[in-house]
């Protein structure tokens, strides 16, 4: 753990003495005692972004893999293959991030709402950009190898899968957040 991560988890955690049958008679558990972080919502609206992002990445999954294993001429120049590799590693991060956000409950900590912060908002973003990189590759191949079919769906199925990035990131910035105090005694 670095620095930072230390005095973050001194600031959000507090050491808590609890009577034990061992040889010191006591033992330390850690209580979280920072803020609580939820989203500002009805539980019934929270489960429907929950359910469209869950459909949202599924779909972009499905179209990726269908594009991404295509054997057209973009796809097979090393430039494209960089760009669709880092928006797969972009894809990784998006679906961790739908994987915190579907498991959280109602409050959760500070360090678990940074990150579905992090991976619902950046990582799509940055996935777009790939993407639409690696359209642009396409369409560049699609004039310079000749044009073809199976090459012009695979650049569009790049572009839609972007604008499901983009709808990832649009549907849970919609969602409002608040912070709450912890009325853990341990403070």
């Amino acid at each position: 753990m670095d620095m930072r991560g230390r005095r973050r988890f001194d600031d959000d955690y507090s050491a808590v003495k609890e009577i034990c049958n061992n040889k010191k008679g006591y033992r330390i558990r850690y209580v979280y005692s920072g803020p609580w972080f939820s989203w500002d919502a009805e539980r019934r609206t929270v489960r429907g972004r929950k359910l469209a992002l869950a459909g949202l990445c599924a779909a972009d999954l499905a179209l990726f893999i269908l594009c991404a294993v295509q054997r057209t001429s973009g796809n097979l120049s090393q430039f494209t293959t960089v760009a669709v590799a880092l928006a797969a590693v972009g894809l990784v991060f998006e679906l961790w991030g739908l994987a915190l956000f579907c498991a959280a409950g109602e409050r959760v900590t500070r360090d678990t709402f940074r990150d579905v912060e992090r991976e619902l908002k950046v990582a799509p973003m940055f996935r777009a950009v790939m993407l639409l990189a690696a359209a642009a590759l396409g369409v560049w191949f699609l004039f310079a190898d000749g044009f073809s079919v199976k090459a012009l769906a695979v650049t569009a199925g790049y572009v839609a899968c972007a604008a499901l990035s983009y709808c990832v990131r649009r549907v849970y910035a919609g969602l409002p957040h608040m912070e709450e105090e912890n009325e853990a005694q341990y403070q």
